[in-house]
């Protein structure tokens, strides 16, 4: 769908983004969000401000389960012995972290889990540095 929705994007067909955009809403997981929420992000215009709201309120919404799926993602490209790392890690900017950290909207059974998804997320992203 994210391959439609750059395509109608190229094109210049606006509902076509929209449409894409509303599906990719529907659609939101632990699996899928912080890849949609990068996609949103990119430069559609306004067409997927929507999309983009949404995908930060899922992820606001379900914290602890986004970043259990990017932990078992991270052991995952660590067991392969990939070159690249997680797609979590590199989809989530710091832009994007600094705004999620300081929502007060963040949905966290305890500060704790917050502070080692940061963690995480820092581990993963130097190394992509590197």
């Amino acid at each position: 769908m994210i391959g439609l929705l750059q395509a109608a994007s190229l094109l210049l067909i606006p509902n076509l983004v929209e449409a894409c955009g509303s599906f990719l809403a529907r659609c939101l997981d632990p699996s899928n969000c912080l890849t949609i929420l990068a996609t949103a992000s990119a430069d559609f215009g306004d067409s997927l401000v929507p999309l983009k709201k949404e995908a930060i309120r899922y992820i606001q919404l379900h914290f602890e389960d986004v970043w259990q799926q990017l932990a078992y993602d991270f052991e995952a490209s660590a067991s392969v012995e990939s070159e690249d790392d997680s797609e979590g890690a590199e989809l989530m900017d710091h832009l994007h972290m600094t705004a999620l950290l300081s929502s007060d909207d963040l949905c966290v059974q305890s500060e704790e889990n917050v502070f080692t998804c940061l963690q995480n997320w820092l581990l993963h992203s130097s190394a992509r540095c590197r």
